[in-house]
């Protein structure tokens, strides 16, 4: 039945054993949401549950991290905001959505800050997802508030002025929307709120950080499933992730 509900992509994508550990992952997630849905009323049940697992890269260059979840709206973007606020940077993601409505979310990312305390740090992430797609925690007026901080590294002025391109060329299945801005904390997360405003399913993000400057790739569909083809919703994609890079 998973293989089944797995995508071509996925499956030409992923090795045998990490699509086992996957499977694995959804197993328990299958546990988790039935206990919620027994505990929790009809209305909430479901919302906030996801199953995180971590492991270090051999080269200890920093760490994968996959999400299993169901579907819900702004997972990307919560999870995004979430790592921002632990200080956590996304060196690349990939998402699957599988036809049962599971999705799997696959993170590379730089080392954690607190390489001593690091599986309190991936603990706080667990907790400060679901309280995040609960309404528990206002990842806003959190990021803000570290971005605002006299303790919060300041990023010098190069004057990198922020680009956006939409191409529907460069995929045959994806509108591919390019960004490149200057670096700061919670950039990611501002870019992934956009997108999912827009009414956008991210499939697939390539981050790449050169100093100060970022260059990022989303690769996105909508309505349907489907590349966005119209000029006037594709200039919009543009006008709104402009205003996020601000």
């Amino acid at each position: 039945a998973c293989l089944d509900a797995m995508p071509a992509r996925y499956l030409l994508g992923r090795e045998a054993q990490d699509i086992l550990a996957d499977m694995k992952m959804v197993s328990e997630l299958d546990a988790i949401l039935e206990e919620d849905f027994r505990m929790r009323p009809s209305s909430v049940a479901g919302r906030g549950v996801g199953v995180i697992e971590t492991k270090p890269s051999p080269a200890g260059d920093g760490w994968g991290v996959t999400l299993a979840a169901r579907h819900q709206p702004g997972l990307f973007a919560a999870m995004a905001g979430v790592l921002a606020l632990h200080g956590v940077n996304i060196r690349s993601a990939d998402f699957f959505l599988w036809e049962d409505g599971t999705e799997i979310h696959h993170y590379q990312t730089a080392n954690p800050p607190e390489a001593l305390y690091v599986e309190e740090l991936w603990a706080r992430v667990r907790r400060a997802l679901r309280y995040a797609l609960t309404g528990k925690l206002s990842l806003d007026y959190r990021i803000q508030e570290k971005r605002s901080s006299p303790l919060a590294p300041k990023q010098p002025d190069m004057g990198i002025r922020p680009r956006v391109r939409v191409d529907n060329e460069a995929s045959e299945y994806f509108t591919v929307v390019d960004v490149r801005a200057a670096d700061r904390l919670g950039l990611l997360y501002d870019i992934a709120v956009a997108l999912d405003s827009l009414g956008l399913e991210v499939h697939m993000a390539k981050i790449d950080t050169h100093g100060l400057e970022v260059f990022d790739l989303f690769y996105v569909r909508g309505e349907k499933g489907r590349k966005v083809t119209d000029g006037a919703r594709l200039q919009e994609i543009t006008r709104m992730v402009l205003a996020s890079l601000a």
